[in-house]
């Protein structure tokens, strides 16, 4: 259908400067290091009573080990991802695939415990902070560690952490998390930052320990007053990266990767006082080709092969071929269809005739397939059952959601004849461009999602950018019909329902496409964001998106289609730091200070 050929520019160089390189890092693990004696306790957890609700007051818990077992020091950990870095500020460059090459030389306040259960955000531990409490509902109140150094030796103040939140908050992820609700920072002292809200905000604690660098990050403060301070877009130079992470930066090519080396007094000790972390460095690459990636994978040449990157496919064919091997979910994402405000999508009936046709339990294991016994994906709506979404067998009844589509067609067709798109003499009733990213899954998924279309007379062609970049510049300026695309599942409901929270003076791009969200909206997503109470907020949350889908000037101009898993794969040699076991977000695994190689 159409030409793939244009994919296989810019490998040949990468795919032999990884070769070469890739043999180098893969030399022989070093003995271990002396152990440090902690001069410190380990990070203090706080346990949460609600999955979604930030408790008005926090209990803290005895010191908890940041690993279930002692380690090796030594090795240098090889993994890819699927493009390469385009930035390195970590408040701004919150992708996954951009986390893994800068991810690891960052902290943050707090994180979710790597050892807690799968998915689930009860249990939040300490990284720069130690310990932390709220006041009156809106504010928190963070004590720091004294022991926390930037890698250019300068100690981690209050005023780094107050000035990265307000850069975060200004142009950086948190942006669209905390704006309705942000007061400002201040400092009691140098190791107390203090954040105010306006109003309760249920996923605070939740969404700071789950995003932990991905936007959280903390810099100096010097560093984005370099840059023009908060409300600056710009970056600094990669050679310039100055985080208070397990890893510091060492060299950056396109062909050789991102090193990062060990940083000898990082602040984190394992159960017997061993410091942290156990490898001596890491080396991230941007592969774009499947099949090259895979193949330095299989050969030895990888130690990993990161979220985002590894499909369900590649996972299958690995563990084919290597069923020692591990292959673990590290959160959900949802494959989705937007439209631009253009005819016939101006059409209330025609946006709701598309998804009442899109075949979403035929296609799901198509696309998304896993191995016998386990499920890497669902058919889901807007928002997932375990962040407080309508449950599956409410949902599956629903029209468009339906395992059987015989009504929902008939009533698709029925839809077009009365919007005024009769069938022409072939049978087609208007035909339309879907515009989707380059990476071959995504083009997969979406074509089949779009061939269901044939059965109410519509067709489409496919309007592919040349690269990442262009799909990215592309999508910022709506310039496209229809968009196919996949995200992250948000670990609160308020990432999944605010997609339909259209709001131009906060977001740009896939969010502003002609539609404008009315006021109840707006209003409902404020009210379910600030409601503590589990239930209340759960029933907030599913009535506003029940009532989404029947707003005829706004319904389905986002739709959702089907919810997959990211997938990491690795080698059994790859312990600790959680990577026997499903992570509990995919933005955990970037730390890996306590990751280690065990080759023997």
């Amino acid at each position: 259908m159409f030409d793939r050929h244009w994919l296989r520019r810019g490998l040949i160089l990468a795919a032999v400067g990884l070769l070469a390189v890739l043999g180098a890092c893969a030399g022989e693990e070093a003995t271990p290091t002396a152990t440090a004696t902690a001069t410190t306790a380990a990070p203090v957890g706080v346990t949460a009573t609600e999955t979604v609700v930030a408790e008005a007051t926090a209990t803290v818990e005895a010191p908890t080990a940041s690993v279930a077992q002692i380690g090796k020091y030594g090795g240098t950990m090889r993994w890819a991802v699927k493009a390469e870095w385009r930035g390195v500020n970590p408040i701004r460059r919150t992708s996954i695939t951009e986390q893994s090459f800068i991810g690891p030389q960052y902290s943050t306040l707090i994180r979710l415990d790597p050892l807690d259960k799968v998915r689930d955000v009860s249990k939040i531990v300490g990284d720069l902070a130690t310990s932390w409490e709220i006041e009156d509902g809106k504010t928190y109140v963070f004590h720091l560690r004294d022991n926390a150094f930037f890698h250019d030796g300068s100690q981690v103040t209050c005023q780094d952490v107050v000035t990265s939140w307000e850069h975060s908050v200004k142009v950086g992820a948190y942006r669209a998390q905390f704006e309705d609700f942000y007061l400002g920072g201040e400092c009691r002292d140098s190791l107390t930052p203090v954040f105010k809200l306006s109003a309760p905000l249920a996923k605070t604690l939740a969404i700071m320990a789950g995003h932990r660098t991905a936007g959280g990050a903390i810099v100096p403060a010097k560093q984005i007053a370099a840059i023009g301070g908060v409300k600056s877009t710009k970056e600094w130079k990669q050679d310039q990266t100055i985080g208070s992470g397990p890893f510091k930066y060492e060299s950056a090519d396109v062909a050789a990767g991102w090193h990062g080396i060990r940083v000898d007094n990082y602040y984190l000790f394992d159960a017997a006082g061993n410091r942290l972390p156990y490898l001596d460095g890491y080396v991230s690459f941007g592969i774009t080709d499947t099949g090259t990636r895979n193949a330095a994978y299989l050969g030895n040449q990888l130690d990993a092969i990161q979220s985002v990157t590894l499909e369900a496919r590649s996972a299958l064919e690995i563990l084919k071929q290597k069923p020692d091997h591990t292959v673990i979910t590290v959160g959900g994402n949802d494959w989705t269809v937007r439209f631009k405000k253009l005819p016939p999508f101006d059409d209330y009936r025609v946006r709701k005739a598309f998804h009442l046709t899109y075949d979403r339990h035929a296609n799901a294991p198509i696309t998304d397939p896993s191995p016998p016994g386990i499920q890497w994906r669902t058919v889901g709506g807007i928002v997932p059952p375990q962040t407080g979404g309508i449950p599956l067998e409410e949902l599956w009844q629903m029209p468009g959601f339906r395992v059987d589509k015989t009504a929902d067609i008939a009533e698709a067709n029925r839809l077009l004849d009365e919007a005024g798109y009769p069938r022409g003499k072939n049978g087609i009733r208007f035909a339309f461009k879907l515009f989707t990213p380059v990476t071959q899954e995504y083009q997969d998924n979406h074509v089949l999602y779009a061939s269901d279309l044939l059965k109410i007379g519509v067709t489409f062609k496919l309007d592919l950018p040349i690269d990442n970049a262009e799909e990215g510049t592309r999508g910022t300026a709506c310039d496209f019909q229809v968009q196919g695309r996949r995200g992250a599942s948000d670990m609160d409901a308020d990432g999944e329902i605010g997609s339909i929270n259209v709001r131009p003076e906060v977001t740009t791009g896939l969010y502003v496409c002609g539609f404008v969200t009315p006021q109840w909206i707006k209003d409902a997503w404020i009210d379910q964001s600030s409601t503590l109470d589990r239930a209340a907020r759960v029933k907030k949350v599913q009535d506003m998106e029940r009532a989404y889908y029947e707003d005829k000037d706004f319904g389905y101009q986002y739709i959702p289609l089907h919810d997959g898993s990211y997938l990491v794969g690795h080698w059994p040699f790859v312990k600790g730091g959680g990577w026997d076991r499903p992570w509990l977000y995919r933005f955990e695994q970037i730390s890996v200070e306590d990751v280690w190689l065990d080759k023997q």
